[in-house]
């Protein structure tokens, strides 16, 4: 199976190294920028799969970043999943509005949405819970939400 490209945007540049040797760690193909501009830019010549965004990013936040993806690629734009130290109840309505995905900035709202494509459905989900348990769903069609409880998908590993 391939594994999905992730791109690292953070102006923080430590936060950049730090988890895009994570990521490489459990086999990803990374790629990290610190701007605004560059995450365009990578978007385009790269094709991840995944933004991990820094909406706090200097000049061009990750709000802007995320605005422009949706204006120039619609549905097909990559996942993306805000990363932030701020934990305000704004903050977390503006990310929720600008990335429309998504996000770590909330550990009470776990919702991950995702596109299919032209698919109707998605071969295999497998979900990686924080114990080390790995849920395993096959065959789950489009256009409807998906309830996973860590253990209960039928097929675990």
């Amino acid at each position: 199976m391939k594994q999905p490209r992730i791109l690292v945007a953070d102006d923080d540049a430590d936060a950049v190294l730090m988890l895009s040797a994570l990521l490489r760690d459990e086999g990803y193909q990374v790629r990290g920028v610190h701007h605004g501009a560059e995450v365009l830019d990578a978007v385009f010549n790269f094709a991840p799969d995944v933004v991990l965004l820094d909406i706090g990013m200097p000049k061009m936040s990750g709000y802007d970043v995320a605005r422009t993806l949706r204006e120039r690629y619609g549905s097909a734009r990559p996942v993306l999943i805000a990363i932030t130290g701020r934990a305000g109840q704004a903050d977390r309505q503006q990310a929720r509005a600008a990335l429309s995905q998504a996000s770590y900035y909330s550990h009470d709202d776990l919702r991950l949405h995702f596109g299919l494509g032209a698919n109707a459905k998605a071969d295999q989900i497998e979900v990686r819970w924080p114990s080390g348990q790995v849920d395993v769903l096959k065959d789950v069609a489009g256009r409807r939400v998906v309830t996973i409880r860590e253990g209960e998908s039928g097929s675990t590993r």
